[in-house]
């Protein structure tokens, strides 16, 4: 039997499993459910690589800062943290991601493919520019960002957003009346 025949009832089949998800999502928000789907979006599976963490909390004095980490489940296990004030300029990303015991990692540890380092430091430079810009953000977590040698993608995201007159008198130099 030859393997490299296509048998488009194969194709169908994967199909289907491919797309039964979705549709057992649907079925939840039917309108018994009270809840209205309004679209929806589909994004391709992360492929594989270094999971990382990049975060950002607030410091009473100093304002937003960004942090960077190892990621995943491990990551609270290994104490490796970097963290600078928002938001990130010149060489700062890549300062941070090197001085990181576990950036080995990223740099092809052990025979490893090497990460695409240039896109988590643009992660990091664009969580930075968005807790300067954005004061309202208390707290952002993305774990993980998975950094692979084509690039860094964040797969799960949590944002705690404050009140804005909260907000407002958290920013350093900010006089409150």
């Amino acid at each position: 039997m030859a393997t490299d025949t296509w048998d488009p009832r194969q194709y169908d089949k994967f199909q289907r499993e491919r797309e039964q998800p979705f549709y057992d999502l649907l079925a939840m928000l039917r309108p018994g459910a009270g809840l209205r789907l309004t679209g929806y979006l589909v994004q391709p599976m992360a492929a594989g690589g270094v999971e990382m963490h990049v975060g950002i909390t607030s410091d009473e004095l100093a304002g937003p800062l960004v942090a960077c980490a190892a990621g995943g489940v491990a990551a609270e296990l290994i104490d490796d943290i970097s963290v600078r004030v928002a938001p990130l300029e010149g060489g700062e990303p890549g300062e941070m991601v090197r001085e990181l015991a576990t950036f080995p990692l990223l740099a092809g540890y052990r025979g490893a493919p090497a990460a695409d380092i240039g896109a988590f430091e643009d992660v990091l430079r664009r969580v930075g520019e968005l807790a300067a810009d954005h004061p309202s953000i208390a707290e952002l977590d993305c774990n993980p960002v998975i950094v692979g040698p084509e690039g860094a993608a964040i797969v799960d995201m949590r944002v705690r957003v404050r009140e804005p007159a909260a907000a407002a008198a958290d920013l350093p130099g900010t006089l409150t009346s």
